[in-house]
């Protein structure tokens, strides 16, 4: 079997990410790389062993010999780069955010469903190993009627940067790097984007689509002194989000680039009518759990260990699964214009204080299958669930009952 053929445009850090996700299939070879420093992308190809190294992604879409290709590049191109990859009929993996708002991710959600080709956005904490324990958890009814969810995406980069410029004569600060990801022209906006895009998918799995949205998105002028950008184009350096779930849970989330002391993290609390749910991707093996009419009462937790089978694959490993066999993978365009909305949305509430009820999105296809990859979480028994509890720290109430319908409508 001929190997696949990728195409990387975009040859920053998360690029490399991407190759080597690639090249570990076993399934793909890197030939073409893309980016507007072409030093760079001579470099990049010659680490993957790519042949073709372009400044311009037409040309390198024009000259073919390509798959697919994967988008890494800053936002305000996704649209671009995507609407020619998908006219010349290449499978196409996106970073999110999928665009710099919703009508171009509408217009790329068309565009890839009309060209019939294998779409992805690289949601890469979603199948981190306690987030696919718990949506099981989920589904088999465990916490009952969700009411409350808390998450937080918490980083500390702009700080630490600052700081070490500070005590160090020979580090230049990192605001007068020109960071991309601190201009809205050219990232569309800051933590809302880059971070609370993953909260935004990981919280559509546990509680199910979004109704209404209030946001507040601070800058704090005072760190960004050397940007040398109009202090109205700097993006967000923290996202706060009120959000109301269409099943009537409520929803509080939190991303920031400023939280000293944290690096990089996610949390996540769910509270439902039967149970809770602590959720910590420094502890991607395990979860907090407190289920059952006995361990409510006593407000008794459990640490749960997740299984191997909940280190699921990652999205780039899933959208070459896809190509290879046909089939649509979770992680599609779908997604990327579902988030979108909502990051639109929370864009609007901030500008004019008020809360903003979302349309619901005109995606073609609301629930990307892929029977490879993906069991059914309806069909999951008692049975399953338990023998994947491999070291209860306290024994929990078992339940006999059937499991519910996912919050969400993936995975299926």
């Amino acid at each position: 079997m001929n190997k696949l053929r990728i195409g990387i445009i975009g040859t920053g850090g998360m690029a490399h990410w991407h190759a080597r996700q690639y090249v570990e299939t076993g399934l793909c070879e890197i030939v073409a790389t893309c980016d507007v420093d072409r030093v760079r992308a001579q470099s990049f190809a010659k680490l993957y062993n790519a042949e073709r190294i372009y400044d311009d992604y037409r040309r390198m879409i024009e000259d073919g010999g390509l798959d697919a290709v994967s988008i890494v590049t800053s936002n305000d191109v996704h649209y671009a780069v995507a609407i020619a990859a998908l006219s010349a009929g290449l499978h196409v993996m996106c970073e999110k955010p999928l665009a710099m708002c919703r009508q171009e991710a509408q217009a790329m959600c068309d565009a890839a469903h009309s060209a019939g080709v294998i779409h992805a956005v690289n949601f890469t904490h979603r199948n981190t190993p306690c987030f696919t324990l718990a949506r099981k958890f989920i589904a088999a009814g465990y916490i009952s009627q969700p009411y409350h969810v808390q998450a937080d995406y918490l980083q500390d980069w702009l700080l630490a940067a600052e700081r070490s410029a500070a005590t160090n004569p020979l580090v230049q600060p990192l605001a007068s790097r020109h960071i991309w990801r601190m201009d809205k022209r050219v990232a569309g906006s800051g933590q809302l984007g880059d971070l609370g895009a993953h909260v935004l998918d990981l919280l559509y799995g546990f509680a199910g689509d979004y109704a209404t949205v209030s946001a507040l998105l601070p800058t704090y002028l005072q760190l960004h002194g050397s940007d040398n950008l109009p202090q109205e184009q700097i993006t967000d350096d923290v996202c706060a989000l009120l959000l109301q779930f269409a099943n009537g849970a409520t929803g509080q989330v939190t991303t920031s680039r400023i939280a000293s002391g944290m690096g990089d993290t996610i949390t996540v609390k769910l509270y439902g009518h039967e149970g809770a749910l602590l959720l910590d991707d420094r502890n991607p093996m395990e979860l907090q759990a407190c289920l059952g009419k006995a361990a409510l009462e006593r407000r008794c937790w459990a640490t749960y260990n997740a299984h191997e089978r909940e280190r699921e694959p990652n999205p780039v490993t899933l959208f070459v699964q896809g190509m290879a066999t046909g089939q649509q993978p979770p992680f599609s365009f779908d997604d990327g214009l579902r988030v979108q909305r909502v990051l639109d949305a929370a864009i609007e509430s901030n500008r004019t204080g008020q809360r903003v009820t979302l349309e619901n999105p005109k995606s073609k296809i609301q629930n990307p299958k892929s029977k490879i990859v993906w069991r059914s979480l309806q069909s999951l028994q008692w049975a399953e669930i338990r023998s994947s509890w491999t070291n209860t720290i306290v024994l929990c109430q078992t339940s006999t009952r059937r499991p519910s319908k996912p919050a969400g409508t993936w995975p299926t």
